[in-house]
């Protein structure tokens, strides 16, 4: 594909609307092309950007702006239409059309609106687009694409595990211990649209591989339909993609996703590592 048939595909494949063969092409054309990453970022730069609002709820001062520009525009009293001259539809001291005001707010109304469209579908929940990464990882966990495909598509960097303090308030969580066979392979700091987060990829004894995201923002979904359990007295959320098993787990200071897990028992084994009963959140 050329460039300009892969920028017609670059806001579906951002947003996580692109699948199978043509996301993958977007992808791998990302790799060569400076180019089109530079677009890419733009959208990266564009959402990030509304995200620092905090919410996805329009806030007061939108609809104030509203309020005032219907107040500021609107005629202040009825107008007289025997005032009105007969072909030109102009006031006779005015010469501006009666209805230029009821326009103005009209027109007015309708930036606000379109706005705030924009501030819904661009705020910071992207269920959609962060499950079909994840189904994207867990389709591709084995080649060496997966462990920079978020940081190519979001943005970000290799971190050392002992910087993550300063730029995220906590360590990893392998920092507290993995299963004997298991290595870290690398730690990622990550600007994803929800929050940064950290990701980590760790190798098995056999070659494969899973990956942790560490995410700030506890109410960010990687699943759709998860099937909702505790363990080690934390709220968990379980899907399955392919065999593999997906999980997040909410603790008092972020959210824990574990992206290709074998079953249960490899997610027992890395909790009871983990000892996170001291982790949870405030309300359980």
């Amino acid at each position: 594909m050329n460039c300009d048939n892969i920028r017609d595909q670059l806001s579906a494949f951002f947003d996580g609307e692109l699948a199978g063969d043509s996301r993958e092409q977007v992808f791998q054309h990302l790799q060569d092309c400076e180019s089109c990453r530079e677009v890419l970022e733009s959208y990266r730069s564009l959402r990030q950007a509304v995200a620092e609002f905090g919410t996805s709820s329009p806030p007061e001062s939108v609809w104030a702006a509203i309020r005032s520009e219907l107040e500021e525009e609107a005629p202040s009293s009825p107008v007289d239409q025997t005032a009105v001259a007969p072909r030109t539809g102009l006031h006779p001291r005015s010469q501006r059309p009666v209805w230029a005001p009821w326009l103005a707010a009209a027109a007015a109304v309708l930036v606000l609106i379109a706005s705030v469209s924009i501030w819904l579908k661009w705020g910071p929940n992207h269920d959609h687009a962060l499950y079909s990464d994840v189904v994207w990882l867990v389709e591709h966990l084995e080649s060496e694409d997966s462990e920079s495909y978020l940081r190519d598509k979001y943005g970000g960097r290799l971190i050392d595990s002992n910087q993550t303090p300063a730029q995220v308030g906590y360590r990893p969580v392998v920092d507290r211990g993995i299963p004997e066979g298991y290595v870290v392979n690398q730690i990622q700091l990550l600007d994803m649209p929800c929050c940064r987060c950290l990701q980590t990829v760790c190798q098995r004894s056999d070659g494969s591989r899973l990956m942790i995201l560490e995410h700030e923002n506890r109410k960010v979904r990687f699943m759709p339909h998860p099937r909702k359990t505790t363990r080690c007295g934390l709220e968990c959320n379980m899907d399955h993609v392919d065999d593999q098993l997906i999980v997040t787990l909410q603790t008092r200071e972020r959210g824990i996703t574990i992206v290709g897990l074998r079953d249960e028992n490899e997610l027992d084994a890395l909790l009871n590592r983990w000892s996170l009963q001291a982790f949870k959140p405030n309300n359980s």
